[in-house]
């Protein structure tokens, strides 16, 4: 017990190990770097179970790979983040980077020492390679870790998202890729960084003028509701209105026609315009046949005309009582050029049109049924009328005793004479009723036949919209020619104020081509403000009173 040094198990002899040496070296020791000392290794529980592999097409979160046995960051967040899916396990590190990374323990995720032969040597090189991890750890500082942190908060929030959705992440990108920010963000984002900003003043007038915009956007747009409102209502009126008026004529007046055909109700109804379903049979009846054309004699002058038309196809056509007197060109020609010409924006008339051949026919037959009178031009424009609104062989009747009123039949057999009292009639009628217009065009030099005789020879169905030139129709039907001089004279009040203000040039070209959106309301309220009889003198009594020459010194 001297000064010797204690005995101690430790400092045995080497050579002949104790059992207690034995004892230590098969101990499970590790090495704690806070106490500096050996301890005894706790019990590790086994590893749970593998999860299931995810659906595929839908990968699960990988763990990062940098962390240890013990519980890190990022499984910490793993762990109070909602995941949707199962994590898949571990992947299995080299042992060197568990060492490098474990805070606490240098054994592997199976729970085994990482040492193989568990001796005393290892600890000591374990010890020192787990304080060179630790100093490196220090050197990298917590940058690394946060950087797994947000990318791990990231993904785990994009998975909470997707989850309360019930969508994937790419499903919901692509949902979300759809939409569009409004105007008023767009508008008022601050400007690039690369440029200036705006000052307050300007970004104050940007919010104004921006507001100013939307404003009249949404007047414009309530605008425009308020006519869509407006035009589909009046036109259910319209419909309704047409399909009351269709019933009265097919119930009321047609079986009835002798009977009420001069009664006031008929004459209201007539002048709003008869429906279309019934405009046929309603003209027929107004013009009468005088004539006496019947369906035999039809069909004798038909087959006339097609065997000129058919020879004229051909390139043969022999000369016939149907050419047009006194002209170098047949009237087979000449119906050839203006078939073509007749109505072109409805294309139905034209080569190929199924009212072509039609139309070709009728003006044949009808050459061959008046060889004196043969193919006037504008006639095509008043037959294509008729075949619209009837057969062809009730057009033919109409169109033969249409051309034989003395009005009509005075302009195609250019009788100067007749024309002249109709001109010098609507003379002294425009000045009666538009003084103002009348003296204007007077001093320009705009005469009555530079417009009339287009709008009188096809009347007006060249020269106006189809349904208005078909409304001048019905009350021309039932009142005669005069209602024809009213039409223009309306057209004329109608246009007053603009007339007055072109000149010459602008004047014929505006009367020679009426505007295409003429209303028929319009035209009909004008025409009523004007009238075509001076003092107790009427329409006939002027056109009679024009075609007597006058004394000698009496004015006219």
């Amino acid at each position: 017990m001297g000064g010797g040094r204690p005995s101690c198990c430790c400092h045995k002899s080497r050579s002949a190990p104790s059992a207690s040496g034995l004892c230590v070296d098969s101990l499970p020791l590790v090495y704690d770097r806070r106490t500096r000392q050996l301890r005894l290794q706790p019990a590790v529980p086994p590893p749970p179970a593998a999860p299931p592999p995810p659906a595929p097409g839908k990968p699960g979160l990988e763990e990062e790979r940098d962390s240890g046995v013990g519980e890190s960051p990022s499984s910490t967040l793993q762990q109070g983040a909602a995941a949707p899916r199962p994590l898949r396990p571990r992947r299995r590190l080299p042992e060197q980077h568990l060492e490098s990374s474990a805070p606490t323990t240098a054994c592997t995720r199976s729970g085994r020492p990482a040492s193989d032969g568990g001796s005393s040597r290892d600890l000591s090189a374990q010890g020192a390679a787990a304080a060179a991890a630790d100093k490196a750890a220090k050197k990298r500082g917590i940058s690394g870790l946060f950087s797994r942190c947000t990318s791990l908060t990231s993904l785990t929030s994009l998975a909470s998202l997707t989850s309360s959705t019930g969508d994937s992440p790419c499903r919901a990108a692509r949902r979300n890729s759809g939409l569009q920010a409004g105007s008023m963000g767009l508008i008022l984002e601050p400007r690039p960084h690369h440029l200036p900003a705006k000052s307050r003043a300007e970004e104050s007038r940007h919010r104004l003028e921006h507001q100013r915009m939307l404003e009249e956007a949404r007047r414009r747009d309530q605008k425009d509701s308020k006519s869509r409102k407006k035009a589909i209502q009046a036109q259910l009126k319209t419909e309704h209105s047409l399909a009351q008026s269709t019933k009265i004529w097919n119930q009321d007046i047609l079986p009835n026609w002798e009977k009420v055909r001069h009664t006031r109700k008929v004459s209201d109804l007539w002048w709003n315009g008869l429906p279309p379903s019934v405009r046929g049979r309603v003209w027929m009846l107004a013009l009468g046949n005088d004539l006496h054309v019947t369906p035999q004699l039809y069909k004798v002058y038909h087959q006339e005309a097609l065997s000129i038309l058919r020879a004229a196809a051909q390139g043969n056509a022999p000369r016939s009582p149907c050419e047009v007197r006194e002209a170098k060109t047949s009237s087979v020609d000449l119906i050839r050029l203006d078939v073509a010409r007749t109505f072109p924006q409805l294309g139905l008339f034209q080569k190929g049109g199924p009212y072509h051949d039609l139309l070709h026919e009728l003006l044949g037959t009808y050459a061959c049924y008046r060889p004196d009178v043969g193919y006037i031009q504008g006639m095509s424009f008043i037959a294509a009328v008729l075949l619209l609104n009837t057969d062809p062989e009730d057009a033919f009747v109409c169109f033969a005793n249409l051309l034989n009123r003395p009005f009509l039949f005075s302009f195609f057999q250019l009788d100067q004479s007749m024309m002249s009292a109709y001109y010098a009639t609507y003379t002294a009628l425009l000045r009666e009723n538009l003084p103002a217009l009348w003296q204007h065009m007077e001093a320009e030099g705009v005469t009555p036949d530079l417009y009339l005789v287009d709008w009188l020879y096809t009347l007006f169905s060249k020269s106006l919209p189809l349904d208005v030139a078909c409304r001048i129709w019905d009350v021309f039907l039932r009142d005669g020619e005069a209602f024809l001089a009213r039409a223009a004279l309306g057209i004329l009040h109608l246009y007053d104020e603009q007339l007055r203000s072109m000149e010459f040039i602008n004047l014929a070209q505006f009367l020679t081509g009426l505007p295409d959106d003429l209303d028929s309301e319009a035209l009909f309220k004008s025409i009523t403000k004007v009238h075509t009889s001076i003092g107790r003198q009427t329409f006939h009594d002027l056109v009679e009173r024009s075609r007597r020459p006058s004394p000698l010194g009496s004015p006219r």
